[in-house]
């Protein structure tokens, strides 16, 4: 029973240490939740001060406004860049889910085992015509969609001198090359693996092209944010600057 006595004691002092270190928690979380809510007030107020200053950097500080200039048409020519190449992407990916459904349309004939020239059965030429001929239909949508593609990579290539320049003959000469695969694989009663293979490539091709795009728009992001840290970092020092001497 003593021990038992003890052991309660104890546990009961624990429990008074435990809510007494809870109360002070609560009054330190109260404590910083009032300082934070001083910093975001202050915090505020800077970044108006910062704005009130960047309007009239260039009347106040002429130098300084001309290198704060160039800092926003640097940010601004940042963003623009960020814009195409996302619209490259937008291209590409579109491109990609047509690519897509071809492969899958080629996966089918290919399924089918050889040729049936006696037109009977699940299996006969004419269903695998169908197909070959939906995969042709599809494959000329995709030229309309690698035109687009093309002409994003050039605009982006040529403001930004990024080299695109294989990518796009790679794919300008995508069209011809599948559609003559397609007809001599069915002429010569092969499984339309060539051509598939053709489609594969281009798709891996495509994806690589996205790739090295969103790297590009992940770098320029890194490039943009450092001179808007640097553009709010003379910022700063211009109004300290203005602070010690008032």
């Amino acid at each position: 029973m003593n021990r038992e006595k003890q052991g309660y004691l104890l546990a009961i002092m624990k429990v008074d240490d435990c809510k007494s270190s809870l109360a002070a928690l609560l009054h330190e979380k109260e404590v910083m939740l009032t300082v934070q809510s001083g910093l975001f007030g202050i915090e505020k107020k800077l970044e108006v001060l910062l704005r009130q200053k960047d309007l009239r950097i260039s009347q106040d500080n002429p130098k300084l406004g001309k290198e704060i200039s160039q800092l926003d048409q640097r940010i601004l020519n940042h963003k623009e860049k960020i814009k195409e190449l996302e619209e490259a992407i937008q291209a590409g990916e579109i491109t990609q889910k047509a690519l897509k459904i071809i492969i899958d349309d080629l996966g089918h004939v290919i399924g089918w085992g050889p040729l049936n020239y006696a037109g009977k059965g699940a299996y006969s030429s004419y269903k695998k015509k169908r197909f070959i001929d939906k995969a042709t239909h599809e494959i000329v949508k995709v030229n309309a969609l690698f035109m687009k593609f093309e002409e994003e990579l050039h605009d982006v290539a040529m403001h930004y001198q990024l080299d695109y320049k294989n990518d796009i003959h790679y794919y300008q000469d995508f069209l011809d090359t599948f559609i003559n695969n397609l007809i001599t694989d069915y002429v010569v009663r092969k499984k339309i693996k060539n051509s598939l293979t053709g489609v594969e490539a281009t798709l891996d091709r495509v994806e690589m092209t996205i790739m090295t795009l969103q790297h590009e728009i992940k770098k320029t992001n890194v490039y943009m944010m450092e001179d808007k840290e640097l553009k709010r970092k003379l910022l700063l020092d211009s109004v300290k600057k203005e602070s010690d001497e008032d």
